[in-house]
């Protein structure tokens, strides 16, 4: 289990140590989880990487799709969490 604090920290965290599963929320300081989802992917990282928002606007949930980044509304309970638990390989 990681845990980032920042955007930036996320996507070096996320580089570094290859995670099975990458849980970012929308809202972050530095970058949001959704640049953090493109910078992964720019870099071929090959991550799986999950969204979490409180407010899923249409255009948020259009970058995540874009991006082939599934997007959870939070708050992140029963449901919630096993769905993003069957991203996991």
């Amino acid at each position: 289990f990681l845990e980032a604090g920042d955007g930036r920290t996320a996507l070096n965290l996320a580089l570094a140590e290859r995670p099975d599963l990458i849980v970012l929320d929308i809202n972050m300081p530095d970058m949001t989880g959704l640049e953090v989802a493109e910078q992964l992917r720019l870099q071929g990282a090959g991550l799986r990487v999950a969204i979490l928002s409180a407010n899923a606007q249409e255009a948020t949930r259009a970058k995540a799709d874009a991006l082939q980044v599934p997007l959870f509304r939070k708050p992140a309970k029963g449901e919630v969490i096993d769905q993003i638990l069957a991203l996991l390989p």
